[in-house]
């Protein structure tokens, strides 16, 4: 959380030139340059959503995690780590409309709530095939 307010506090202006780093990086690894050469879309709107996205995935793994350890039943787990998530990616956009060159924008929370659905789910994901494990070995 403190990674994304940090991120969100940046200037717009500042904000891009992390986000052009960041590509310039992207560009050095040969794989990555021949797809983004390949497609029509280079700009930097795709890269920025695909932060959001990754951010809250991490997010929902973590929240997750913890809630595994203070809840302990699962379905509190998962509610109590996607209200997390998406409360914390509403109160983040609402505070980009207070940073200059920023804005808030619920397509945002939205990219950050399917990150952070997708960690989740890994999460159940990984969850799913140890009960399976051990099942097995307990045949």
């Amino acid at each position: 959380m403190a990674v994304i307010f940090c991120f969100s506090t940046q200037p717009g202006e500042q904000s891009s030139q992390v986000s052009n780093g960041v590509m310039e990086c992207l560009m050095k690894l040969k794989p990555v340059r021949w797809v983004l050469e390949e497609t029509p879309v280079l700009d930097l709107l795709p890269l920025r959503k695909w932060g959001h996205f990754t951010v809250y995935f991490l997010l929902g793994i973590t929240s997750f995690g913890w809630m595994r350890q203070v809840a302990g039943r699962l379905r509190w787990s998962v509610a109590g780590a996607g209200a997390i998530c998406f409360l914390y990616a509403c109160s983040d956009e609402f505070h980009q409309l207070f940073v200059p060159g920023r804005a808030g924008q619920w397509r945002d929370v939205g990219i950050d709530s399917m990150g952070a659905a997708f960690g989740i789910g890994i999460w159940l994901l990984v969850l799913w095939i140890l009960r399976l494990r051990r099942r097995r070995a307990e045949r």
